[in-house]
């Protein structure tokens, strides 16, 4: 309005003027307005410029946007600005009008064409280790980059010093933005340069970056550069990824954080042929994450993924992710040495890796059923089960060498038969390690965990011999050779079978008064030897319908095979070796029956029933003997000495006990009393006669008993032992006979039996001695003699032996109470677990005692642990004794017992 009226004004001056033809209006330079202002779209702007003579006009500034289409004039004249699009910030260009010697400046401000203007940096804070590095620092705006281009970045340090970030340069990016607040955004960068940090302290800087608009407005935003002390870390954790694959993200950490997107990041694999499974690695706040692949092979997938980051002097800082791919679970065989290296003293359940289903590929050498399998344990006084046995089965390496014991969880779960080739799953099965020999033995298995392999085939047992025999064959299958029985007579189970576990020869027997078998005896140990002068048990249980076949053992040399087991046999002394062996059926006894030895028999002392009666008689000193009977027993006792039934030595030879009867008086026929006792030696059931006592028995010989009284076998100064022991004396002379070796065997067993067969019963217990030795001595003139010398166990390698129980049962059926009971609780032994059997021995003589006057051997007592009756309630199961009950009484000992032997005889080679 103020301009209308100016041009009222004026245009009335002028007519004023023209109405005076003598009136001339003058300008010395004049505008309308100096400040105009125009749109952001591109225009044109009339300026008049008022001037009575010459005038010139130019912008202040050279301008892209912003042009004049005149430059010079006179008079009042119109002039144009010509101005383009405004994309960026308000902006503005001045005319500078110059005429009559004045200057004006005329302003004009174009509006803005961005509506909302904005600069943002997308970090505001980076981190940085110490060390020289490039940073970038992106952001994003809507500025035009004709507007930022010339803009010089302001870095401000927090604390004062040294400037640490050096060359701050923008770099335009016409990339877009994408998804934003900010109107038709494209992304910027500032890089810069850090140096090291020698401080060693962190420290801070401000870099800024921003434009000022027209009307004054600032625009843009600023980051803040954190540099430690610390040296430059890359952590990255290593993943396991499942079979399926997906989108998998591990752990990952840096001080470099500003650096991130410069990261190299390099996937590599194992195997070059199974490859690319890896794809879209990123890397993020505090994980990296990829994607994989699923996996349809067979076997594991490994790739590694490397981070790095380099610094400006080429330094590199990195880590690894080591990326493994699960298979489905495969099976993989366990070797057996593999499977042993595995087991501890303490047992503990296998668990396979989650890649694999591990097992065993195996040889049977047991068989399910089979009955000669393992021991059967006592589970009461009168009872004996057959689980473990039939729980357990054997299983060796394919080649033979190693082999481990099977005990299934239930005797239905054992299916494995006998030379299949099986897998075992080893997933959930116990490892059961024993030492001394050390032994291997899987447990808690099941059905399900045999696969069967290949279809049974004949097995082909190792050759050994006992001599060679290690741990490394225990519950293999071998095949000893040059063996021969020990006694040569009998059934393989020399026992009372009576009082065995039930079996088919036992099912209907009773005895004369009507009671069931008791069921208390499960096996015997039959002793084997060889030309080495080794000896092995062989252990045959009750339920092998083989171990009476109606005729005796085979008396040849041959070979025995079986599995190789260390069985503790509690009932036959506890110590029965360091190895036995377990044969399947009679096939595996391949022995001829034809007689046969390693060695020649120089004396042995052998009677026959056939031809010795029952009852007392009366040892003529010619070597022939009185019949007599009960009735003349008073007369008619056996005497001192004995001679033998076998004598190759030119005679003389004689057995003698140095222990005296209960009460006796000395007199030179009456003190040390040897009697006969037929034993029980039927060879199969058809041998039995009710009442009889001879059912099924030892060998087919007739034992000696040396009777007696506990205290009678150590010898006394009046009440107090002397520490010396009586024992059972064999005298016989070598002279003229060389070898390289010799040995005594016997059998024997401790109780009390009557002079009478028929009386023979498991109402008559008694103590004995427990601990027992071997030892012989040698006369070089037949009267002066060398020390004795303790002989070896062939069997076990120790010096002596346990004495075995031969009565089984206590003194009191109904009540289960002994004489003892009272005075002896606390050591009671339990005799509830032994049937009527002798156990036999061998023992090792040097050839030392060949060529001599003069050989005495004699078993004796080593130590004064005796064996006590049981009630038969505590402990039915600990075999031959506490060994903790010790003579404690003065002779005389009122406890009447007998040391029976039978086959005994002394061979060389």
């Amino acid at each position: 309005m103020k301009r209308i009226n100016n041009l009222i004004l004026a245009l009335a001056g002028l007519f004023a003027v023209a109405c005076a033809d003598t009136f001339e209006e003058r300008y010395d330079l004049a505008v309308n307005t100096d400040r105009y202002s125009v749109t952001a779209e591109a225009g044109k702007l009339p300026v008049t410029v008022y001037c009575s003579g010459a005038w010139t006009a130019q912008l202040t500034a050279e301008s892209a946007w912003a042009t004049l289409d005149r430059t010079a004039g006179s008079g009042i004249t119109t002039i144009r600005l010509n101005y383009a699009d405004n994309p960026g910030l308000t902006r503005s260009v001045g005319v500078v009008l110059r005429g009559s010697g004045l200057e004006k400046t005329v302003t004009v401000v174009q509006k803005a064409g961005i509506t909302a203007p904005e600069l943002i940096f997308l970090s505001k804070d980076l981190a940085f280790a110490n060390g020289a590095y490039k940073g970038t620092a992106a952001f994003e705006t809507n500025l035009p980059d004709e507007l930022l281009r010339d803009v010089v970045p302001a870095v401000t340090y927090a604390a004062e010093g040294d400037a640490w970030i050096s060359d701050v340069v923008y770099h335009a990016d016409d990339e877009e933005a994408g998804e934003t607040e900010i109107p038709l955004a494209r992304r910027g960068l500032i890089t810069f340069a850090t140096a090291a940090n020698a401080t060693g302290e962190p420290r801070t800087a401000t870099v800024g970056f921003s434009v000022t608009d027209a009307d004054g407005n600032v625009f843009g935003d600023s980051f803040t550069v954190t540099q430690s002390a610390d040296e430059a870390r890359i952590t990255l954790a290593d993943d396991v990824a499942p079979i399926e694959g997906g989108r998998r993200a591990v752990a990952f950490s840096t001080n470099l954080g500003a650096l991130l997107a410069e990261m190299k990041v390099e996937v590599t694999y194992a195997d070059p042929a199974v490859a690319d499974f890896i794809s879209d690695v990123e890397l993020g706040a505090g994980e990296l994450t990829y994607a994989i692949t699923a996996n349809e092979g067979v076997e594991k997938r490994y790739a590694t993924i490397t981070v790095s980051c380099a610094d400006l002097a080429g330094g590199v800082v990195s880590a690894s992710s080591n990326i493994t791919q699960r298979v489905t679970a495969q099976p993989r065989e366990v070797s057996f040495a593999d499977l042993r290296a595995l087991f501890t003293a303490e047992d503990k359940s296998y668990a396979s890796d989650e890649d694999h289903i591990d097992y065993l590929l195996c040889r049977v050498i047991g068989d399910a059923g089979n009955p000669n399998m393992d021991q059967n344990l006592n589970t009461g006084p009168n009872s004996i089960t057959t689980d473990e046995n039939d729980c357990t089965n054997y299983v060796q390496s394919l080649d033979g060498r190693y082999g481990f014991r099977l005990k299934f969880a239930a005797p239905a779960d054992n299916v494995c038969l006998r030379g299949e080739q099986v897998k075992i799953l080893l997933d959930g099965v116990t490892l059961s390690r024993e030492s001394d020999p050390m032994r291997y033995t899987l447990r808690g298995l099941k059905a399900g965990n045999i696969e069967k392999a290949a279809e049974a085939s004949a097995l082909e047992p190792k050759a050994r011999t006992i001599a060679t025999l290690t741990d490394d064959d225990i519950y293999t299958y071998c095949a000893l050779s040059g063996l021969e029985f020990s006694v040569k007579e009998g059934a393989y189970t020399n026992v009372r079978e009576y009082d065995a576990i039930g079996n088919p020869c036992n099912a209907n027997l009773s005895f004369a008064g009507g009671t069931q078998a008791q069921k208390a005896k499960d096996g015997a140990a039959n002793l084997l030897y060889d030309g080495d002068n080794d000896a092995i048990y062989m252990l045959v249980n009750m339920n092998c319908g083989w171990r009476r076949t109606g005729r005796s053992v085979p008396q040849g040399v041959g070979t025995v095979s079986g599995i190789v087991v260390h069985t503790p046999m509690e009932r036959w002394g506890g110590n029965v070796g360091r190895y036995s062996i377990r044969p399947f059926d009679e096939a595996d006894i391949d022995i001829p029956r034809a007689a046969a030895s390693a060695y020649a028999t120089l004396v042995e002392w052998r009677l026959d029933k056939a031809v010795i009666s029952v009852g007392a008689y009366k040892w003529n000193d010619n070597g022939t003997y009185t019949v007599g009977s009960a009735a003349n027993s008073a007369t008619q006792l056996v005497q001192n000495r004995m001679h033998a039934t076998t004598d190759n030595t030119g005679g003389g030879a004689r057995l003698y006990s140095e222990n005296r009867m209960l009460n006796q008086t000395v007199t030179a026929d009456r003190s040390y009393p040897i009697a006969i006792v037929h034993g029980y030696r039927g060879l199969n059931v058809s041998n039995y006669v009710p009442g009889d006592g001879t059912t099924m028995g030892m060998s087919k010989y007739t034992m000696l008993g040396f009777l007696g009284n506990v205290a009678g076998w150590y010898e006394w100064n009046g009440d107090t032992w002397t520490g010396k022991t009586n024992g059972i004396v064999m005298e016989f002379s070598t002279a003229g006979v060389g070898g390289s070796a010799a040995a005594v065997s016997f059998s024997t067993a401790a109780g009390k039996h009557s002079t009478n067969e028929a009386a023979c019963s498991w109402t008559n217990a008694s103590s004995y001695p427990v601990y027992w030795k071997v030892e012989y001595a040698t006369s070089a003139d037949g009267a002066t003699w060398s020390d004795y010398t303790e002989a070896v166990n062939a069997a076990t390698g120790e010096r002596g032996f346990e004495m075995r129980s031969l009565p089984w049962c206590i003194n009191n059926s109904s009540t289960r109470t002994s004489v003892f009971d009272t005075a002896n609780r606390s050591g009671v032994y339990t005799q509830s677990d032994f049937g009527f059997g002798l156990v036999p021995y061998r023992f090792v003589l040097p050839a030392e005692v060949l060529g001599k006057a003069k050989v005495r051997v004699r078993i004796s007592p080593s130590s004064d642990v005796i064996a006590t009756w049981n009630p038969g309630i505590d402990g039915y199961a600990l075999g031959q004794t506490h060994r903790n009950l010790r003579i404690a009484r003065t002779y005389p000992f009122d406890i009447a017992n007998g040391v029976y032997v039978e086959d005994l005889s002394i061979q060389y080679k």
